[in-house]
């Protein structure tokens, strides 16, 4: 979803990347060629991982079930903020939460 993705690169990555904060993009199950034209298309500069066949996705969710994204983990390792589809209000709800992360260090 460019949309979403071009907010995720300003909003979050571009304004965060230099404090303690990790942006990852993961891709579930397209092919290499596919993840990195969409990463120079897109000019996405935090990283992406695969997800070959969805292995790790399926861990956590149903594989043929939708992708829940994108979602927020503390320091801790809990998950603080998740959503499954981009909407604009979700979106800013989950900015507050990862500014609140950052200013409780």
């Amino acid at each position: 979803m460019p949309q979403r993705d071009a907010y995720l690169q300003k909003e979050v990555w571009e304004a965060n990347q230099n404090k303690d904060f990790v942006l990852i993009g993961v891709d579930r199950d397209e092919p290499l060629q596919t993840v990195q034209k969409f990463h120079q298309d897109m000019k996405i500069t935090y990283p992406l991982a695969l997800d070959p066949q969805a292995g790790i996705f399926g861990l956590f969710a149903d594989k043929k079930s939708g992708v829940t994204s994108p979602v927020a983990i503390d320091r801790d390792g809990r998950i603080v903020f998740l959503t499954r589809l981009y909407e604009p209000s979700e979106f800013a709800s989950m900015v507050k939460v990862i500014d609140g992360l950052l200013a409780k260090k």
